[in-house]
């Protein structure tokens, strides 16, 4: 007798079990049909969030979850769609049994409300089921902390670079005054002589008027253009400017007969 039992008891079981699981997706589409009366489409995707995402979190719970975050998002979801469901099975109940039992007032709004928590809650839960894999996880982590370690590096960049202003301005001072001498040809000691470069751009001519072009002010601090060598002395440059020559730095013939050779 129990070679039979067992395996019919099994078999009613399922049965119960299937029948109970078509039961609730009725009646709980039969309360969604009260809160969307004129639209199936919401009515069938509405059971997402009450009888199968009971069912969808419960499976996440036992083969999806990783961490113990996900574990008790899981837990969360499963208990919210759970509970969802319940309210929906109420409401339809008492609401069609309108000879048996009289409905309250609030029954209407607690429809409602049930339907946007769940798809608040369930919306909510999935993003941070699947933020909290430990994959994920641990990139969010590994990168705040990489954002953290830049943020600081700057921090401290600023606070040195604001500590040695002073020094680095006086640095850069010298050869920027005595660029902008000799770019207006005006008198140079002979430290702002000694502190321009020992190869000195050829000033570009202006299609205009013909005359030099002056340096852009950060090229003649940073160099970045390409320069050719002149044979200009602080002595030369002195005269120049007393004689009122406007372009005394004469490229050096001899580099540019070995620049031609090449």
């Amino acid at each position: 007798m129990k070679k039979i039992l067992k395996p019919l008891s099994a078999f009613l079981f399922a049965g119960f079990l299937i029948g109970m699981f078509f039961l609730v997706i009725s009646l709980t589409f039969s309360a969604l049909g009260r809160i969307f009366p004129d639209n199936f489409t919401n009515q069938i995707v509405g059971l997402v969030l009450f009888d199968l995402a009971a069912l969808c979190w419960g499976l996440a719970f036992v083969f999806q979850s990783e961490s113990t975050s996900q574990y008790a998002i899981a837990a969360i979801g499963f208990l919210v769609g759970l509970a969802g469901t319940f309210v929906m099975i109420a409401s339809e109940v008492m609401l069609s049994a309108e000879g048996l039992a009289q409905a309250p007032d609030w029954l209407g709004r607690a429809l409602t409300y049930t339907f946007i928590g769940a798809s608040a809650l369930h919306l909510s839960l999935g993003y941070a089921h699947a933020a909290t894999a430990p994959d994920v996880d641990a990139q969010i982590r590994l990168g705040a902390s990489q954002a953290e370690i830049t943020s600081e590096a700057i921090r401290q960049a600023e606070q040195e670079l604001e500590s040695k202003r002073a020094a680095l301005g006086d640095v850069i001072r010298p050869r920027l005054v005595a660029n902008i001498k000799r770019n207006l040809n005006l008198p140079m000691s002979q430290d702002e002589f000694d502190s321009l470069p020992d190869i000195i751009e050829a000033q570009p001519k202006s299609k205009a008027n013909g005359r030099g072009v002056p340096f852009p002010l950060w090229d003649a601090i940073t160099g970045k253009r390409k320069r050719q060598p002149v044979t200009t002395t602080y002595e030369q440059r002195t005269e120049a400017v007393a004689t009122g020559d406007e372009n005394p730095t004469k490229p050096d013939q001899g580099n540019q007969e070995k620049e031609s050779e090449k």
